[in-house]
Formats: structure tokens, C-alpha cells, sequence
């Protein structure tokens, strides 16, 4: 008997409509095809216990992990949705068996068929009708089994000549038919945030800068997630407060607790203007904040980091102990962000007062009281600033998220480093926004749990803001994917499998190429960018994200690919990231640069109700509008999806998930542009016009 059957954590999301979550519902996960719906018996992972069905997700629709004996697809029902889900590592697992029983006794086509069955769901022994049919899955199985992974596999699933193509088909595709979507509309719904509703000590809902310890399943007084934020803005408001959670999702004030834990009024008979920059540890029983005061009262300026400590998390010694001080600067040691490993502290600091801005690096053996001189970190980002940051380590990698001071301003940036000391990007604009207004304006300061739920995935705690002074919130994306980019994933995998039925023509996240002018390179998937009216110098590659510095030239500057299929159906998604007064979109069955259908987002310099979505089309140098639609959600510097999508003579827009536009095309442009075959990323108007997670997908 096969198995057993390892799942991924459970995620229970409408697979018709991922806004759809069944948070905090009932679930019952029974076999395919039984009309009663009886519970199956679940294990955890490591089949030490059995897992209750029916069972609860939690408040973002999560669940453990199940492992099943036998079966290697379940379906599941609750919260008014079905879905089912699919075993593909156990499946794997009986692909390799298969391969290796295959090879073992190869002389028996019986034992062949019995192995290669084995690979598949039972409900495919139709399809495995004889011995020779089975034997030659069992090949393409072990063809499966030695193929190289991520990007390498992907390219051989994309041509169905290979063996590794036929071996997914074989041994994952018959069983996961129907089911793709799901599985990717299940990771999509990952990438989503949810903004936290957080008290604090005055009602004034906004607040910032977040830092978050994991204390475990065990917890620390009776909470496994704390929390230390401060509201903003206001000065006199920006005060370090304390919360805790069971969940990391809802949190509350400790029974006891009086917030803010250090007052404006502490502050200020210090000496200092205001408080700041909280940053919490845990040291054996204790848990420790780190709080930054600052001041430039009459012209005179100065910093320091106090070290406060709480044996409850209600009670503390406030202000506490002054362990860094700064007496004639007040912007060297700004976010403190610390990393323990129970013998050393390791700060890092954004040196506001360098010139230019740098991450200075201290360490500390007696648990933060005394501190060692500051070391310069060396930055392999490219031309992004650092100005709010926060550090973890897992597995022997220590990352950074990075707030970006200038342009692109207020993004995330991940940034990678073996020893504290140098640090290389990762990956630029690195957390997707969620369309809404609380992050319109982008991050600031943003907090990297690694998941337990999720190894090798983080619990990102980001603090995001309306306007440069409007209101602050804080976000939660639960087992973020952060890092796949090159690594092995369920999205990869995901994606392989759907490339076979689905193929993407062009995909470029513009992640793994190195920061420069010039640097356009080879999308991840698809023929090479060419840069069209444009000088190629003017083509700028920045932390993952591809930026046109176009020109006031009366056709605009594209960046084109040749990827559509003559006159086929194609959707398009980019993000577009604009910035000033600019026009900044894509273009479909693009022949030259005066004959296209395009889309594109109409920033004014004042962001000012004149913003717009543009569809038209340029047939022999003459654009025609063929729809303007006012205040589409898009504002000047934030960055949201757009994606056009071309069906017949029809065409539509869409801004963040949203349908807000469409149009008919003119027979006139449809016949003139029948031998079209390419796409662009488009931009007009003096400014600069920013891509990202760019794809192109035939219909």
C-alpha cells in the first residue's frame, strides 16, 4: 500500500474566489467521491498524534499540516466552501519507489505495472490499462526523480518532448487535473495581508514601527506573540506600547498593563524631544526593550538607546538603564534592530548622520548593558537607502528588511548576509501591496518572524502608511514566501505543473540580475527585452525591478518583448510604479511604436483627481482613446497590478484584481495590426516609470 501522504499546511480558501476565507470554521476533510462525508483519520506530519476531524482553522484560515496513510488526494468542506487538495510530495515519493522498482526489475512487466500504479491516485488505473503502459510511466518516473530543480525544471516541463515533461504528466498531472487553480489561488491568498486592528493608549488608531518576539508554543505569561509599537504621528504621541497574542494575528493589552510603557512626559524631563524605534528580546526570562529617545531642543542635538526590561510584561523599570548616547548627533542610531542567539546581541543601526546613510553594526556579551564601537556594514544594494530596518536570523542566514528612503522610496527591500557585517539584495520591492488605502503610500519599518507553520517562510509584521503623514498601520503577511526566487517552492512546483496545460509566454520578476544601467537581461521565461526609443542607459535595473528614465519623446519608450502568438488572445499583468507627472502602462500586438492597443495609468504631477486608466490604440502614428476612466485607485508612487486583457475585439483593464475599464476595438486597428507580435512595458513624459512580476499569457 502506498503512502503515507504528507499535505501542506491547511489553507481553506474559496478556490472560485480567493477574497473568500473560511477563518475560525468548522472543517471536515473526508475521501473523494463518499457522498456521506465521513471524517478520514488525520496524523500530524510526524505521525506521533492523530489530528481531530472535524477540525477548526484559525482566524486567517489556517490549519496543521495533515498526513493521511493511504490516500494521496482528500477533499475538504466547511465554512461554505469545498475544495480539494493534493499530496504532491507523497505522490513524488511513489514516483521514486515506482522509478526504482522499475529499474530493479525491469524484465517484469508486471512488476512495472504494479510500481507505476502505485505513483498515481487509484482513480487513475484506467488510464494505466497494461503492462507496457505502466512500465513506461514507471521510466519517465525515474526520469522525474533525477531532473534538476526550479527554474531548470520548469523549462523542461515547458517543452512536453522532454521526459521530465512526460513524467510529471504521468505520475502528478492525471491526479492534479482540475485542481491547479486552486493550488494556486491557495498560494495567492498566502501573499495577502491582513491589517491588524491594534489599541492604543489614546483611540487614535494609527501607529507604527512594530517588533514582535516568538516565545514559542510554551509562550511567556500566558502569550506566545509580544508586541512593542508606537503610535504616529505626533511626536508627543510616539510613545512605546506593549500588546500580546496567542495568534500573532489578534492582539490585545495584558490584563494589568497601562500604556504607553514610556511616556512623552518621561521623555521630554530627560531632555529629549520625543521617543522612538522600540526593539524587543527575549533573554531567558526577561523580555527587554530597546527605545530610542532624540532631541534637537534649541539647535542642540542628541540621541541614545535605553535598555528597559519586564519580568511580566506589565511591569517595567521605565525609562530603564541609558546603554548608547550619542551627545552631538540625533540621527546615527536610528531602528535599532537586534539579533540573540542567547550569548551575543548583535545591533544593527541606520547611521542617518553618514554621509552617505550606512548600517553601523555593535555587539553586546552581557545582554545589552555595555556595547562594542560601531562597525560600517558594506551594502551591495545598488543605489537603495536604507532608513528603517529589521534583522532575524535563521538557518545561518542573516535577513534584512529594509525601508527604502529614496526612490524608489518606501519600499521593502530584502537583503541577505552570512556574517552581520556585508549585505547583498535579494530581492527589491520586496512585499507586494495589498490595493487598499492603508498602504498606499508604501512601508516603514517592517519585522521578520521566521514561521514555525511554514519553515523557511517569515511572519512579516510591516508598518505601512496612507500619505507621508497621514495614518500608519501595521500588517501582517503570514508565511510569507519571501525568499523562493531560485528555490524550491510550492509555487514552483505549482507553476511547473500549470505550464503544461497553460504556458506563460513571457515571465521576468527582474529578481537574480545585478543592480546597474543597462542591465535589462534575460526574463525568466521568454525572448529577449529591446528597448525601443529609449537609450538603453535609460534602462535601469534596481533591486528586482526594472525602471524606463524615459524622455519627453512624442511615441513614448517601450520596453518590447516578441512573445505574442499573431493574432492570439493574450492577458497581461505588470505592476507599474510611477512617480511625478507620468504615463506608464503596457501595449499588446505591438507592431511598432505608432501601431498598438495599449493600457496605461495617466499620473498627474499633483495627484490630483486627473488620474486616469487609458485604453487606445495607435495605428500609423494616431492614438485614438478608446475609453478614459477617471480616478482608477492609482495615486502617484505606489505600486498596484495592472493587467490588460484582450479577447476577440474586446478589451479590458483592470487595476488591482479590479475590472474598471473596457472597450471594443476598432475593426480598423484589428486588421492593421493582424501580423503584430509583440508586447511592451510602456512609459511617456519626462519621468521615470518602474515594472515588476511582468507576465505575458496567450488565451
Amino acid at each position: 500500500m502506498p503512502g503515507p501522504y504528507p499535505y501542506e499546511p491547511f489553507f481553506a480558501v474559496d478556490p472560485s474566489n480567493v477574497a473568500n476565507v473560511a477563518t475560525n470554521a468548522q472543517i471536515v476533510v473526508y475521501a473523494p467521491g463518499d457522498p456521506t462525508k465521513t471524517p478520514v483519520d488525520l496524523w500530524n506530519l510526524s505521525r506521533t498524534m492523530p489530528l481531530p476531524n472535524p477540525f477548526a482553522t484559525d482566524a486567517r484560515g489556517f490549519a496543521e499540516a495533515p498526513l493521511h496513510d493511504t490516500l494521496p488526494v482528500l477533499v475538504w468542506d466547511g465554512g461554505g466552501f469545498s475544495n480539494t487538495i493534493v499530496s504532491v510530495q507523497g505522490l513524488k515519493d511513489d514516483a521514486e519507489a515506482a522509478a526504482g522498482a522499475s529499474q530493479a526489475s525491469a524484465d517484469s512487466a508486471a512488476v512495472a505495472a504494479a510500481n507505476a500504479t502505485a505513483a498515481v491516485d487509484a482513480n487513475m488505473s484506467a488510464a494505466v490499462a497494461d503492462a507496457q503502459s505502466a512500465a513506461d510511466s514507471a521510466a519517465t518516473s525515474a526520469a522525474l526523480v533525477n531532473a534538476p530543480a526550479d527554474n531548470v525544471t520548469a523549462a523542461l516541463v515547458r517543452n512536453p518532448a522532454t521526459a521530465t515533461a512526460a513524467a510529471l504528466d504521468a505520475s502528478i498531472g492525471p491526479v492534479a487535473a482540475g485542481k491547479i487553480e486552486s493550488r494556486l489561488a491557495d498560494y495567492a491568498a498566502s501573499l495577502r495581508s491582513v491589517r491588524l486592528e491594534l489599541a492604543t493608549y489614546d483611540g487614535n488608531p494609527s501607529t507604527t514601527h512594530p517588533t514582535v518576539v516568538d516565545a514559542g508554543v510554551a509562550g511567556w505569561n500566558g502569550y506566545r506573540y509580544w508586541m512593542a509599537h508606537t503610535p504616529y504621528p505626533a511626536q508627543a504621541r510616539e510613545n512605546p506600547s506593549i500588546l500580546a497574542s496567542k495568534d500573532g494575528v489578534n492582539w490585545v493589552t495584558p490584563a494589568g498593563l497601562v500604556n504607553p510603557v514610556v511616556s512623552y512626559a518621561q521623555y521630554t524631563g530627560l531632555g529629549y524631544d520625543y521617543g522612538s524605534d522600540p526593539e524587543l528580546v527575549l533573554v531567558g526570562s526577561k523580555l527587554v526593550m530597546f527605545h530610542r529617545p532624540s532631541s534637537e531642543l534649541n539647535g542642540v542635538k542628541k540621541e541614545a538607546v535605553y535598555r528597559m526590561e519586564s519580568s511580566d510584561g506589565v511591569t517595567w523599570n521605565s525609562p530603564g538603564v541609558k546603554v548608547l548616547e550619542m551627545p552631538t548627533l540625533n540621527a546615527s542610531l536610528i531602528a535599532p534592530s537586534i539579533s540573540y542567539d542567547g550569548t551575543t546581541m548583535t545591533m544593527w543601526v541606520v547611521n542617518g548622520d553618514a554621509v552617505p546613510l550606512r548600517i553601523d553594526r555593535r555587539t553586546s556579551t552581557d545582554a545589552g548593558l555595555t556595547w562594542s564601537s560601531p562597525t560600517a556594514c558594506t551594502l551591495n544594494s545598488g543605489s537603495h537607502v536604507p532608513w528603517h530596518i529589521g534583522v532575524t536570523k535563521m538557518g545561518g542566514v542573516y535577513y534584512m528588511a529594509s525601508n527604502s528612503k529614496a526612490a524608489p522610496a518606501n519600499e521593502c527591500v530584502l537583503l541577505t548576509s552570512t556574517d552581520g557585517l556585508t549585505w547583498n539584495i535579494v530581492k527589491g520591492s520586496a512585499l507586494p501591496r495589498s490595493g487598499d488605502w492603508y498602504d498606499a503610500y508604501g512601508y516603514y519599518r517592517t519585522c521578520l518572524i521566521p514561521s514555525t507553520a511554514m519553515p523557511g517562510r517569515f511572519d512579516v509584521y510591516a508598518s505601512t502608511m496612507t500619505s507621508v503623514s497621514g495614518q500608519r498601520s501595521i500588517s501582517l503577511y503570514k508565511s510569507f514566501d519571501w525568499v523562493s526566487s531560485g528555490n524550491t517552492s510550492l509555487k514552483a512546483a505549482v507553476d511547473a505543473i500549470k505550464a503544461l496545460d497553460d504556458p506563460y509566454k513571457l515571465i521576468d520578476s527582474f529578481d537574480g540580475r545585478v543592480s546597474a544601467d543597462s542591465n535589462i537581461g534575460m526574463p525568466d521565461i521568454g525572448p529577449a527585452w529591446v528597448p525601443v526609443n529609449v537609450a538603453s542607459s535609460a534602462v535601469r535595473l534596481l533591486g528586482g525591478v526594472m525602471f524606463l528614465a524615459q524622455g519627453a519623446t512624442p511615441s513614448g519608450c517601450h520596453l518590447s518583448s516578441n512573445v505574442e502568438t499573431g493574432n492570439g488572445e493574450l492577458s497581461a499583468d505588470i505592476i507599474a510604479r510611477p512617480s511625478g507627472q507620468v504615463d506608464c502602462g503596457l501595449t499588446a500586438r505591438y507592431l511598432d511604436e505608432n501601431n498598438f492597443i495599449g493600457a496605461s495609468l495617466v499620473i498627474s504631477i499633483d495627484n490630483t483627481t486627473t488620474n486616469r486608466l487609458r485604453l487606445k490604440t495607435r495605428i500609423a502614428g494616431v492614438e485614438t482613446t478608446l475609453i478614459d476612466v477617471t480616478n482608477p485607485g492609482f495615486v502617484r508612487g505606489t505600486a498596484k497590478r495592472l493587467k490588460m486583457k484582450i479577447v476577440g475585439d474586446q478589451l479590458a483593464a483592470y487595476v488591482a484584481g479590479k475590472q474598471v475599464a473596457t472597450a471594443t476595438i476598432p475593426p480598423s486597428a484589428m486588421t492593421a495590426l493582424t501580423a503584430a507580435t509583440k508586447v511592451t512595458c510602456q512609459g511617456y513624459n519626462d519621468n521615470t516609470s518602474g515594472f515588476d512580476n511582468v507576465s505575458f499569457k496567450a488565451l
